[in-house]
C-alpha cells in the first residue's frame, strides 16, 4: 500500500517513521536539519495522518507498507529512523529485505513486547471524537478528562483535523489501533525466523524512559550485530524532541551510514 509522503532535501534517501499516534508532520524539524545532507522522506503510517485507513495494523502489514512506498519513489539503498511504533516497523523491514537499507537508526523502542499503556488515552480520543468540537481548545478540553498531561495532550491534538473544508475529527483510526492493539504492543512477526541485519544500526534511548532498558541489549545484538545504543540524559520517551541539539549530534556521528 503507498503511503501518504513528504519529502524534502537532496542526497542519500532517509525514511523517517513516526510513533503511534503520531505523523510524520511531528519529525518535521528534523528532517529539515537532515534535509541539508539528505533526501528525507517522511512517512504517515497506516491509519495515521494522511495515509489510507485499513484494518489490519500487524508489523509485517506495516512494513509491506513501506517497502510498496519506498519503491514507488524509485529509492534504492534508503537509509530508515524509526521512532517508538515506527522503530517497530524499521526493524521489521530491515529484518525482512537487509540488502534495501545503508542503515537504521531506531528512537526509544526494542524488539519485544510491551504492557498495555495507551487505554486512556483510546478512550479520550473517542470521547472527543463523540463530542465532536470545533476547535483544538474545546477537543483539549474534554481530552483532559482522560489524559492528564498537557505536552501529551498537545501531541495526540496535533492529528485532530480542524481544517475549515468541512469536518473535524482525527486523522487516526481508533477502530483499527484499538482492535489490533496486540500486535501494536506485540513484539516483531514470528516469520522472521534467523533474520538478522548486520548493517550500520543505532538506538538511542531517553535516560528518563523506560522503553529502552539495559536488558534489552543482549537481544538487540542477536539481530543487529553492529548495533550500538546511547543513552540521552533528561529525556523521556521524545527524546528528539525533548533534547533536539543531543539527539541530532548523534544523528550527524551516524551519517556515514546514510552516505
Amino acid at each position: 500500500m503507498r503511503l501518504h509522503v513528504e519529502e524534502l532535501g537532496d542526497g542519500h534517501p532517509v525514511v523517517i517513521l513516526h510513533g503511534l499516534f503520531g505523523s510524520g508532520d511531528n519529525w518535521r524539524p528534523q528532517a529539515k536539519h537532515l534535509s541539508k545532507y539528505n533526501h528525507v522522506v517522511l512517512v504517515d503510517l497506516r491509519n495515521h495522518g494522511r495515509s489510507p485507513h485499513r484494518s489490519e495494523m500487524s508489523m509485517q502489514a506495516m512494513a509491506c507498507d513501506v517497502e510498496d512506498t519506498v519503491q514507488s519513489l524509485g529509492l534504492e539503498r534508503v537509509g530508515i529512523l524509526g521512532h517508538s511504533l515506527g522503530g517497530k516497523v524499521a526493524m521489521e523491514c530491515v529484518l525482512r529485505n537487509p540488502s534495501a537499507y545503508s542503515g537504521m537508526v531506531v528512537v526509544d523502542i526494542a524488539p519485544r513486547s510491551y504492557p498495555v499503556r495507551h487505554l486512556e488515552i483510546i478512550q479520550g480520543m473517542r470521547a472527543v471524537a463523540g463530542a465532536e468540537p470545533g476547535s483544538r481548545r474545546e477537543a483539549d478540553s474534554v481530552l483532559a478528562q482522560y489524559v492528564n498531561e498537557a505536552r501529551v495532550r498537545a501531541f495526540l491534538l496535533k492529528s485532530y483535523d480542524t481544517s475549515s473544508q468541512g469536518g473535524h475529527g482525527w486523522r487516526i483510526n481508533i477502530d483499527a489501533v484499538e482492535h489490533e492493539y496486540e500486535h501494536i504492543r506485540g513484539g516483531l512477526s514470528e516469520g522472521l525466523g534467523d533474520a538478522c541485519y548486520y548493517g550500520p544500526t543505532l538506538f538511542i534511548g531517553g535516560e528518563l524512559s523506560d522503553y529502552l532498558q539495559v536488558e534489552d541489549q543482549e537481544r538487540i545484538r542477536q539481530l543487529f550485530p553492529k548495533a550500538e545504543v546511547e543513552t540521552i540524559a533528561d529525556a523521556g520517551h521524545w527524546v528528539h524532541a525533548e533534547q533536539p541539539e543531543r539527539f541530532l549530534k548523534l544523528i550527524d556521528g551516524f551519517r556515514h551510514a546514510w552516505d
